[in-house]
């Protein structure tokens, strides 16, 4: 194969590699920022509605006179039960994604309710609540609850910190949570996924063969899923060590390196067994 050649082949395969590791991270990182706002304390904002966004800070404590409030606030083991509760991720993967579009665009932010969505989320896991605390919670509880919202439009002031984030964010940082926007979006998913199989068709074109560009394919896989545990690993170390909180939401980004790799290895075993079966002979198209 001549130098030229190899040197395209490497290149498509770099970028190969590359599209993998963005595939990786498109996956992911949803997840992992949600679930990591979750453990850094967003169940403490969603239930005391400390809001400190951009260049404004509201500060409504609605837990001083709520007894089931101050003891998921102060319960830790409470606290780290309610942080991988799916309803409460949910919830906070919503508010993120509204919160963000509000920012970035003219968006209609109506769907933001704070009040309705906290009272119906410990309305429909009271028996849960009730357990992890050990207390009951009355109606009277949801009641003075609902009225503390009330006095204090907790809505209205979360809005109008979109407002003013919206006011005092510059366009970078408008353009780099578009980025983010973008990149969790299914449209890029399937658009990588489209340039993997373009890239992969490319290099089956320079190397002219039926079934050694595979084994680019296979390289490629293993090489961007261990990346992506190098990533998992890396932030793993930073948050235990350097932000001193559990690391568990950084472990989806492992994970998906870890599939990717082991894809990439059976990829590998399809290579070798159509290679050994096709060895000595010529396909009709294979050029080394």
């Amino acid at each position: 194969m001549n130098p030229l050649k190899k040197m395209l082949i490497g290149l498509l395969t770099y970028i190969l590699i590359n599209l993998v590791f963005l595939l990786g991270i498109s996956f992911t990182i949803k997840g992992v920022l949600i679930d990591g706002i979750i453990n850094s304390g967003i169940v403490k904002d969603v239930f005391s509605s400390n809001f400190s966004i951009g260049n404004y800070n509201s500060d409504i404590d609605i837990g001083n006179n709520n007894t089931f409030i101050n003891d998921i606030l102060e319960n830790k083991e409470v606290s780290s039960k309610l942080s991988e509760d799916e309803d409460l991720k949910k919830l906070v993967d919503n508010y993120v994604t509204l919160t963000i579009n509000s920012v970035i665009d003219d968006n209609d932010n109506s769907e933001i309710d704070i009040e309705d969505d906290v009272i119906n989320y410990i309305t429909n896991n009271k028996s849960d609540i009730e357990k992890m605390t050990g207390k009951s919670i009355t109606d009277e509880d949801i009641d003075k609850l609902k009225e503390s919202f009330k006095d204090k439009e907790i809505t209205k002031q979360y809005k109008d910190n979109i407002s003013n984030t919206k006011n005092s964010f510059s366009e970078m940082a408008k353009s780099i949570l578009k980025g983010y926007n973008f990149l969790i979006s299914s449209k890029f998913k399937i658009l990588v996924i489209v340039l993997i199989l373009i890239v992969s068709l490319l290099i089956a074109l320079v190397k002219w063969s039926y079934y050694k560009w595979i084994k680019n394919l296979s390289y490629s896989f293993i090489i961007g899923g261990i990346s992506n545990i190098i990533i998992g690993l890396l932030g793993s170390y930073y948050v235990n060590n350097i932000l001193k909180v559990s690391s568990s939401f950084v472990m989806p980004i492992i994970n998906v390196g870890l599939i990717f790799s082991v894809f990439g290895l059976l990829v590998f075993v399809v290579y070798l067994i159509i290679a050994k079966n096709i060895l000595g002979k010529d396909d009709g198209h294979v050029v080394s």
